[in-house]
Order: C-alpha cells, then sequence, then structure tokens
C-alpha cells in the first residue's frame, strides 16, 4: 500500500491541530493542578506543577512549528512558489521542508527557499558531551554556492521537538554534483 502523499495544507493544519490539542492538554493539567491543590495541599499541587511545566515546553514547541510553517506559507505566496514545490518529500516538523524542486529552510527568523542545485558542499558535524548529562548530536551543513551554510538536525541522544534525519542521500539524488567534505568530530 503505497503512502498517501500530503500537500503543506495537510502539513499546515497537522500542525494547527498537534498545537490545539497542546494547549487542551495543558489546560486540563492546569485544572488538575488546581483540583489536587485544594485536596491535598501544595504537597499534590507541587507534583503536578512540575508536569505542567515540562508540557507547557512542548506547547511552546508547538507554537514555534506552527508560527514557522505561518512564515513559510507567506514567503511561499508573496514569491508565487506554492505550486512550483512539487510533493514534499520531508518536513522535520520545525523549521525546514525538502520537497520536489526546493529545500525551504527558516534561519534566523528568517524563510530562505534554494534549488538543489545550489548546493555546493555537505558535510557532517557530531557534538558529543561527556557530562552528568552525556549526549550526543550529528548536524548535516549544508553550503550554498553563494557561501550561505545551514546546519540541520540529523541525529540525537538528547529530547528534541522535531523529527530529525539523515537527508544527505535525499540531497545527493536530487543534486549529484554536491561535494560531499568528511565529518568532523567537536
Amino acid at each position: 500500500m503505497k503512502k498517501q502523499e500530503k500537500t503543506f495544507n495537510d502539513y499546515l493544519l497537522e500542525v494547527k491541530s498537534d498545537m490545539i490539542l497542546y494547549f487542551v492538554i495543558l489546560a486540563i493539567l492546569m485544572v488538575a493542578l488546581v483540583i489536587l491543590d485544594m485536596l491535598y495541599g501544595i504537597k499534590g499541587a507541587i507534583c503536578s506543577l512540575f508536569l505542567v511545566l515540562a508540557h507547557l515546553i512542548f506547547t511552546l514547541d508547538k507554537v514555534t512549528s506552527y508560527r514557522n510553517i505561518l512564515k513559510i506559507e507567506k514567503y511561499l505566496i508573496d514569491n508565487k512558489l506554492e505550486n512550483k514545490i512539487g510533493n514534499i518529500l520531508f518536513w522535520n516538523e520545525k523549521n525546514y521542508f525538502l520537497t520536489d524542486n526546493f529545500m525551504i529552510i527558516i534561519k534566523k527568523k528568517e524563510v530562505n527557499c534554494f534549488s538543489y542545485q545550489d548546493i555546493k558542499s555537505i558535510s557532517k558535524r557530531v557534538d558529543v558531551e561527556i557530562s552528568k548529562h552525556s549526549g550526543m548530536q550529528e548536524y548535516l551543513t549544508i553550503e550554498l554556492k553563494n557561501n550561505k551554510k545551514y546546519e540541520v538536525l540529523t541525529l540525537s541522544t538528547y529530547l528534541v521537538g522535531e523529527e530529525y534525519k539523515d537527508i544527505s542521500d535525499i540531497l545527493l539524488d536530487k543534486n549529484s554534483d554536491i561535494y560531499v567534505i568528511n565529518k568532523e568530530e567537536k
């Protein structure tokens, strides 16, 4: 059975639905916090408060995703690209899309859209932290012919609010002239 392709509007509705769901859950948790405080006093409320604060972080992450996708939509409409992007190949649920014809990414609140033919090179960087909270993250650095650089998360042992994937093969399929630089470790 073939997976049905989603349109940009499908992703927009999905993000909006997720954000609303997270706000509803947050409201329920806050009501539970008040009820626990009334029934068990401050001790019961403190346990629930930590859950509410943790969920608030995820809710704010969904708001950021929604704002980003609205900015991308506005950019596509303003630049008359909404019918030129083709199918969506991958969305990291945060700040970038890979489509049939373009990569669209938000960096520092600015939407950037470029063709795969504009990519000069890619390289991977691995950040390893050995400490009380050890972990590892891997990033793909994408350098364009105009020397702009973008980094996308490809692997993480931390809890992150986005879907990550090594998109190197997709980029190389779209442009076989991309120069691949060996992995750096930090």
